[in-house]
């Protein structure tokens, strides 16, 4: 699979691995879609219109403001919100049967999560896990974490997931009596270095 060996896909691996940076104690983790650039799919514009209707949406710079909305992709691992329309987030096409049926290429893309998890977790209070079983292999260290943050497992379904994605939500900003985006100065200054 040549995308795998793009320039772009190891800049992309690379930046999320040692550069990136969280903007929120929340993190709301998605599946990528088949639909490019993801947030133009009809499940990722629902999310968007419940997250606006939780003023978790910065209307001048259209993007989640109080939340971390992070995208899992079989080819390039997290992808966050800014960085879905450009490439290469916004125009590659891998089934996910490829990366999923070549332990090699799953491996890949499981280290550069787990590299970019171990370096952010401690940056959130909260994160909202909403992806599909197929990707519970690739994210399995965020699902069996046991220490903050906390996780909320969403169950997947693209019927009436968002709802639950907007009641976790609801239940995560009057649990810390908060706009997620409050209290970042104080977490970011902890990310570890890699």
């Amino acid at each position: 699979v040549y995308a795998f060996d793009h320039n772009l896909v190891e800049n992309h691996w690379n930046y999320m691995m040692f550069y990136w940076k969280p903007d929120s104690t929340i993190l709301l983790l998605t599946p990528c879609s088949n639909v490019k650039p993801y947030p133009s799919s009809p499940t990722n514009m629902k999310i968007k219109n419940k997250l606006k209707n939780l003023g978790l949406w910065d209307k001048e710079r259209d993007i989640p403001k109080g939340v971390d909305w992070v995208f899992i992709s079989n080819l390039l691992g997290p992808v966050p919100y800014q960085l879905t329309f450009i490439e290469p987030a916004c125009c590659y096409e891998v089934p996910p049967s490829i990366v999923f049926n070549k332990p090699h290429l799953r491996r890949k893309v499981e280290e550069v999560i787990d590299t970019w998890w171990d370096r952010v977790k401690g940056c959130y209070d909260h994160v909202i896990y909403y992806l599909p079983r197929t990707y519970y292999m690739l994210t399995q260290r965020i699902r069996e974490n046991n220490e903050r943050p906390k996780i909320h497992v969403v169950v997947y379904n693209i019927f009436y997931g968002q709802r639950r994605i907007e009641r976790v939500l609801k239940d995560v900003l009057n649990e810390n009596n908060m706009i997620g985006y409050k209290n970042v100065n104080k977490t970011i200054s902890h990310i570890r270095s890699v």
